[in-house]
C-alpha cells in the first residue's frame, strides 16, 4: 500500500497525543522520545511514519508532531528548556483528555 501525506494526521490531531506521551515519559523527554511514543499511542503503521516531509530530513509524521509541540509550548503546556528537551509545565492540569485544542489553535491563530 502506498501512502502520501494525505494519510499523515494533521499536527492539531497530534496535539493531544503529544500531551498523553510527555505525560507517559515522565513530563520530560526529548524530539525522538515524543515521536515515538506519539506514533505508537496514534498506532501510526509503517507506511505512514516513512513517508518524508517534503525536505527529506525527516519524516512528515515527526515534522507534525514538531508542530504541535510549537503550539502546546506557545500556549504554555510545554517548554523547551533546551534543544530537542520538552518539558509538562505547570499550567499542564494532568487533563488528557484536553478539550481546549480549539481553543489552543483559535489564541494562536489571532496572536
Amino acid at each position: 500500500m502506498t501512502s502520501d501525506k494525505n494519510s499523515v494526521p494533521s499536527f492539531d490531531q497530534m496535539i493531544k497525543p503529544t500531551l498523553e506521551a510527555l505525560k507517559e515519559l515522565g513530563g520530560v523527554a526529548k524530539n525522538d522520545s515524543i515521536d515515538q511514543k506519539v506514533i505508537e499511542i496514534m498506532n501510526l503503521p509503517e507506511d505512514i511514519v516513512t513517508i518524508p516531509h517534503k525536505n527529506g530530513n525527516c519524516a512528515e509524521v515527526s515534522y507534525r508532531i514538531g508542530w504541535a509541540r510549537t503550539y502546546l509550548k506557545k500556549y504554555g503546556l510545554l517548554s523547551n528548556p533546551s534543544r530537542g528537551r520538552w518539558e509538562l509545565t505547570e499550567q499542564f492540569d494532568d487533563n488528557i483528555e484536553y478539550d481546549e485544542i480549539p481553543e489552543i489553535l483559535n489564541s494562536l491563530a489571532t496572536s
